[in-house]
């Protein structure tokens, strides 16, 4: 019995130190999703995205709408939105999909509504956010949620 569990030691043992080594024989290089840099050199002031609607009053000049603006995340974008004389903030994060961003807002279905997203490697509009206006309030929803999946692929 002693010798049966010292040949099946030795065996592990042994089996462990050969995986070990043709791992070490393997020359791979892992490539990596890095097209596009994380850090935003030049920032705009100016919005990249935006739908404004006047309220009809001349005087005050009130709007319902949401204004995108870039930060220094190339794939964090800051969120103005406005109804009447009420101004929120909120962020937006975008997958990185291996290619630059693109936001665009999109008129809603109701008439005080506007969907915010982004357009795919496809070039295909993804909805992300829908901005309403609902009993005199402005709410922003999530519609759908994205995520990247990281693979890794060894090149030899």
């Amino acid at each position: 019995m002693k010798y049966l569990a010292l040949c099946l030691m030795l065996f592990a043992i042994a089996c462990n130190t050969e995986t070990t080594e043709n791992d070490k024989k393997t020359d791979s290089k892992i490539i990596t999703n890095d097209t596009v840099p994380e850090v935003r050199t030049n920032i705009s002031k100016a919005p990249v995205a935006s739908y404004m609607v006047p309220l009809g009053n001349p005087v005050q000049k009130w709007f319902f709408g949401v204004q995108v603006f870039e930060t220094n995340q190339t794939f964090k974008y800051l969120l103005r939105m406005q109804y009447e004389g009420m101004i929120e903030t909120d962020t937006l994060r975008l997958p990185n999909f291996g290619t630059w961003p693109v936001v665009e807002v999109r008129k809603g279905s109701e008439k005080l509504s506007c969907i915010i997203g982004f357009l795919d490697q496809q070039k295909q509009f993804k909805e992300y956010k829908k901005l309403v206006v609902e009993v005199n309030n402005m709410k922003l929803v999530v519609l759908k949620r994205y995520s990247v999946g990281v693979t890794q692929t060894k090149k030899e």
